[in-house]
């Protein structure tokens, strides 16, 4: 079971808004934690990655570069909206966002959802690291791709039906490499 708040997101054309939301209260994370600034299609697709990062509770804020803060938003260009979004947490798995997507399509995207959590199980226990993650699929934004945050403190894995695509040392390698990417800064 996790131990931390499950996270949220919501997607409301243009903006995508992500947030802490801690199920067993109810309640949303109020203080800003962390502020990326970046823009464009570059900015909404790292959006979901950054927003796993956070480790504490808090609301991870996304502005335009050049910006001041304006709560947890983002503004996308250009970037069609995300059709189906899933949380996992242990075996079970909830459909955040259905996007007005059919019924058999969806039960085929949670399939695939869990195809690729079991193989995210599995590269946790070979590696006796604790599981906290949060599975989010997005099958038209990403094309099928499925992003897997990992949240041991120092890896980010990638997933697409099962298959560990990539894998990113926080600290050491993403972080650095989204400043220089998106031409932001963060506080």
């Amino acid at each position: 079971m996790l131990d931390r708040p499950w996270y949220r997101i919501e997607v409301k054309p243009p903006r995508v808004v992500c947030q802490f939301l801690d199920y067993e209260s109810g309640k949303l994370a109020k203080k800003p934690d962390r502020v990326v600034a970046g823009k464009g299609a570059l900015a909404a697709r790292l959006t979901y990655w950054l927003m796993l990062l956070i480790e504490k509770e808090g609301v991870i804020t996304f502005v335009k570069k050049g910006e001041p803060p304006r709560g947890c938003t983002l503004e996308v260009e250009a970037v069609e909206p995300p059709r189906a979004a899933f949380l996992i947490k242990d075996e079970s798995i909830d459909l955040v966002e259905p996007g007005g997507l059919p019924p058999h399509v969806l039960e085929s995207l949670k399939r695939r959802a869990m195809r690729s959590y079991a193989a995210l199980r599995r590269f946790f226990e070979e590696r006796s690291l604790c599981l906290e993650a949060v599975f989010l699929e997005f099958a038209r934004f990403y094309t099928d791709y499925a992003l897997v945050g990992a949240l041991s403190g120092d890896t980010l894995l990638v997933l697409r039906d099962g298959e560990v695509l990539d894998t990113y040392a926080l600290h050491r390698e993403l972080q650095p490499w989204l400043m220089q990417e998106c031409g932001g800064t963060e506080e």
